[in-house]
């Protein structure tokens, strides 16, 4: 259904560098801001917002923009760059 290429794409142009980027960032700021706030909560919440606007921006500069593929990549796209598939038990 989803093409590893544009998954790949998304990550290598935008994905991997801007989402942790962007997540230090503004983990930093919402950290002093909001101490009581969990870290690794921020650190997601901030990482899906990145993620969601990588993938929309080279959908939409490839011209393959609609919200099914715009979503399906979005959470591909978050799993990845937040390590959450690490977290899952491998299978044997």
């Amino acid at each position: 259904m989803f093409d590893n290429a544009t998954v790949v794409l998304i990550l290598a142009v935008l994905g991997g560098p801007v989402v942790m980027a962007v997540t230090e960032m503004v983990k930093r700021v919402l950290v002093k801001e909001f101490p009581k706030l969990a870290v690794a909560t921020i650190a997601y919440i901030v990482c899906a917002a990145s993620s969601f606007g990588c993938t929309a921006y080279i959908l939409v500069s490839q011209h393959l923009f609609a919200i099914p593929a715009f979503l399906g990549y979005s959470v591909l796209v978050f799993i990845e760059a937040s390590g959450i598939y690490k977290a899952l038990p491998k299978a044997e």
